[in-house]
């Protein structure tokens, strides 16, 4: 039996499955551990440097100061990090994962961006070009704005399309 639909249906159909899985582990991670995806990696990241400051997380996530300190205003509010204000700087503090931030970090899955990159360093160097390529040509294609140098996409809550990091 042949298919009916044309190349261009095929395309659309596999960046609406993209899209698809982007947005269901974002909700799978709402729904299971009240985090988004950008939460998430600020929680391993404290893990990984405990003490940090909110500039050492925008590096390390990619992302702006101004979405570092959205997303750690929630994470406080929660009670999954605390903020201790720096002795020798009293305009600096820095951050500390809580016992229950620690918890979350540890027991959440991998980062659907971690998982990608597992599945990205099994190909050849030129298979990964070229799909960079292609997705480049995609975004273009598609008016996609610029984003930040980010892993992350979002900071909005259930429906964040933040789900590949």
């Amino acid at each position: 039996m042949q298919s009916t639909l044309t190349l261009d249906d095929e395309i659309i159909i596999a960046i609406r499955r993209i899209s698809q899985a982007v947005e269901g582990y974002s909700r799978y991670l709402w729904q299971e551990y009240s985090l988004t995806a950008p939460q998430l990696g600020a929680l391993r990241e404290l893990e990984k440097t405990p003490l940090a400051t909110p500039g050492h997380l925008a590096e390390k996530l990619h992302v702006s100061p101004q979405t570092v300190a959205g997303i750690l205003k929630r994470l406080e509010q929660r009670g999954l990090i605390t903020r201790a204000r720096d002795e020798n700087d009293r305009r600096s503090f820095s951050l500390q994962l809580s016992d229950e931030g620690r918890r979350l970090s540890n027991e959440a899955p991998s980062l659907l961006r971690d998982q990608f990159r597992q599945e990205l360093n099994r190909l050849q160097p030129w298979e990964t070009t070229q799909i960079l390529a292609m997705l480049q040509r995609v975004a273009t294609m598609m008016s996609a704005p610029e984003v930040e140098d980010a892993p992350f996409f979002g900071e909005s809550e259930p429906n964040a399309s933040a789900g590949l990091t």
